[in-house]
């Protein structure tokens, strides 16, 4: 292989190289929006089967008792926490294999990139992300599920009145 054969191939594997960390990048972008709109449909269900427990009871009580609204609040809580857990360590993994993918492509843009460069994110930066955001409303979410839990008794019986 004779040296302009070289530099050639090589700049090809360099912008293949640089393209599949785009994309890759891109992909974890939309696994956010994705566990988003998935995070978002389950709290309604959950919500309406609530909501629909609770007219039922209150429409025709010998259907339903409040012994069973409890435990509907207590699976409905434990299924939003275990879901919800689920995301939240997904989306702590997708950071890490941004921030890999992100390393990558400042590498390689050190390397081959010319003037070009990119930084790593700036810790301050972390406070502006859409990650941060969902994580901390995942962490609310469990908090409130643990609550709902521990108290469904006191819930129902207040919802019921």
């Amino acid at each position: 292989m004779t040296t302009s054969n070289q530099i050639e191939f090589t700049k090809e594997l360099v912008i293949e190289r640089y393209k599949f960390i785009q994309d890759k990048q891109k992909h974890l972008d939309s696994i956010l929006h994705t566990n988003i709109g998935m995070i978002i449909k389950l709290l309604i269900a959950l919500f309406g089967l609530a909501v629909t427990g609770l007219l039922l009871y209150k429409k025709t009580p010998e259907v339903i008792s409040p012994k069973d609204l409890v435990i509907l609040f207590q699976l409905s809580s434990l299924l939003t926490s275990f879901v919800s857990a689920f995301f939240l360590l997904m989306t702590i993994s997708n950071i890490f294999a941004w921030f890999g993918y992100r390393k990558d492509e400042v590498n390689l843009l050190e390397q081959f990139g010319g003037s070009f460069r990119r930084e790593m994110p700036q810790k301050r930066s972390f406070y502006t992300w859409q990650e941060t955001g969902f994580i901390v409303t995942l962490i609310i979410i469990l908090f409130a599920c643990y609550i709902t839990w521990a108290r469904s008794a006191e819930f129902v019986h207040y919802l019921i009145q």
